[in-house]
């Protein structure tokens, strides 16, 4: 795994460098160019329905539960609203369902977030840059980040509520509140008949 996504690393850093004017002015050129080919090291299947689908509304990744992980938004290269955090992700009323992370790229710089609460407070979870203007001896580190954030196995994993409702199917008591017990249903006394004998 680390392995293919260190390679995929190698290759954006020098797409970012060869195609730099045709990246800055071309979204989708970004997408096809550095992210998709990063997502697919990361183990994620694009060509498989299940796992990603590409909608007027957007891009969603899913994992095997069918819960959507990720809601991608790529941008072009080096995009100026990346100047503006706070103007970077849409508001949470955008959002009829936003998935557990929201994640924004340039194919350069990989930063999420998520929407907590009814009032849709937003939470930064990481920032991740390839870095190409560094040397090749920091790309070990950003392939461990990548791996430890966007890995789809690791994604796949089930939500603590999805534990909590698998053990309740299966009959246990789940990791949350304890499921009551049922209640017995009380013995009847017994009664005598006119002969004394236990009826």
């Amino acid at each position: 795994m680390l392995e293919e996504v260190t390679r995929a690393i190698f290759q954006a850093r020098t797409r970012m460098v060869v195609h730099e004017a045709y990246l800055q002015e071309n979204a989708f050129g970004v997408q096809t160019t550095l992210v998709e080919p990063m997502l697919k090291a990361l183990g994620w299947n694009l060509e498989d329905p299940n796992q990603f689908k590409h909608a007027p509304t957007g891009q969603y990744l899913y994992v095997a539960s069918g819960r959507k992980a990720i809601d991608l938004m790529v941008r072009t290269l080096d995009s100026e609203r990346w100047e503006y955090e706070d103007q970077a992700f849409p508001p949470a009323q955008s959002y009829v369902e936003p998935a557990a992370m929201l994640l924004m790229t340039d194919g350069n710089e990989y930063r999420a977030q998520r929407y907590e609460g009814e009032a849709g407070i937003p939470v930064k979870l990481f920032t991740i840059t390839l870095k190409p203007d560094l040397e090749p001896g920091s790309i070990p580190g950003i392939a461990t980040q990548l791996v430890a954030n966007l890995w789809r196995e690791k994604l796949n994993r089930p939500t603590p509520e999805e534990e909590d409702a698998a053990q309740r199917l299966a009959g246990g008591r789940g990791t949350g509140r304890p499921t009551p017990a049922t209640p017995r249903t009380p013995k009847m006394p017994k009664t005598r008949t006119r002969q004394g004998r236990a009826s």
